[in-house]
């Protein structure tokens, strides 16, 4: 594939700073062997690691369809079973769990996904002591103290399913916690006010999920996949879209609103396009900019009798506006194809 001995080590010296693009440009591939050198440089996935991916997709899929059989089977047979027997039965399965977690040592797909069953079962656990001996608890405890026990585990197996269900627990023990009380440590948050607090948690997490990411966390807490990141910062773009649909139709007399949401998208925008380009990322920062856009022009333009015509601009605006940042997207690819 390349000229001589020469280019061989130009090469080789390229390889560290672009594996495809610099070769093609300095003429170190011969016409016609692109798809080759593209091959050989891990540019294409191969069928082997599409099946390790899918099997992992599938055994993690399995797991929690297994996890809430195990649930939905209590609810059915609820009445036709003794409390020993529900015990007996989720203390069964979460040692089973814990059995085949510490027979897979050597496998840690396998690791991973007992050890996000018996996360589920011990919510599960905590569930039955609720519903059997009716203790009045209101439901956050049930996420909240589901998340302080399933600390330890998440800690320990470093498991991007685990760290995800943990998030989600944390999320929903403060939502319902708010329903509940409306307090945070000595605050009164009211109304749709707790969008703030549940928006900052959340930007929390994703600033935690970087540093898990980044050099300066510790090897032994490293984490090396970015998808959950991405997952995650599309549900905080909603959430900072709830903010800016308040500011446009709930017509309070603050600024809050408005600054959050301004600060939250140019924030976003400038994390992920100037301190570490992510297209993905600035995908979903475009999404919620022609969300916020649309909203915008569905007050102003729907406020006057031209409703049909009001539509089709719109219609026409939502076209446009998606080219523009599919094009912008583009050119982002590009740029990180050749950096």
């Amino acid at each position: 594939m390349l000229a001589d001995n020469d280019c061989q080590l130009k090469l080789v010296i390229t390889v560290q700073k672009n594996p495809i693009n610099q070769w093609i440009d300095q003429g170190l591939i011969k016409p016609g062997s692109e798809k080759q050198a593209v091959a050989a440089a891990g540019g294409h996935t191969s069928p082997h690691a599409w099946r390790a991916y899918i099997e992992r997709g599938l055994l993690f899929f399995a797991i929690l369809a297994l996890a809430c059989a195990v649930i939905f089977f209590f609810a059915f047979n609820w009445e036709g079973m003794s409390r020993f027997t529900k015990f007996a039965l989720v203390e069964l399965a979460l040692l089973l769990s814990f059995a085949l977690y510490w027979r897979k040592g050597k496998l840690s797909m396998w690791r991973h996904a007992m050890a996000l069953m018996m996360a589920m079962l011990v919510g599960a656990g905590l569930a039955l002591v609720g519903q059997t001996y009716q203790t009045g608890a209101d439901p956050w405890e049930l996420f909240f103290f589901w998340a302080i026990l399933v600390t330890p585990l998440v800690l320990w197996q470093r498991s991007i399913p685990l760290w995800l269900l943990w998030f989600a627990l944390w999320n929903l023990a403060l939502g319902l916690y708010h329903e509940a009380s409306g307090r945070f440590f000595g605050w009164v948050i009211r109304g749709d006010d707790m969008v703030y607090f549940i928006l900052a948690i959340n930007v929390v997490f994703l600033v935690v999920w970087e540093w898990l990411l980044s050099d300066h966390c510790p090897q032994s807490m490293r984490l090396d996949q970015r998808w959950p990141i991405h997952l995650w910062l599309f549900g905080t773009l909603w959430l900072l879209l709830t903010v800016g649909f308040m500011a446009l139709f709930e017509h309070q007399n603050h600024g809050l609103p408005w600054l959050v949401f301004f600060a939250g998208t140019g924030a976003t925008w400038w994390v992920y396009r100037r301190v570490h380009l992510d297209v993905l990322a600035l995908a979903f920062w475009s999404l919620m900019v022609i969300g916020f856009i649309t909203a915008l022009m569905v007050k102003g333009l729907f406020s006057t009798d031209g409703d049909f015509a009001a539509l089709l601009f719109i219609s026409l605006a939502i076209i446009g506006m998606s080219v523009m940042a599919g094009k912008w997207l583009m050119s982002l690819h590009q740029e990180v194809a050749h950096d």
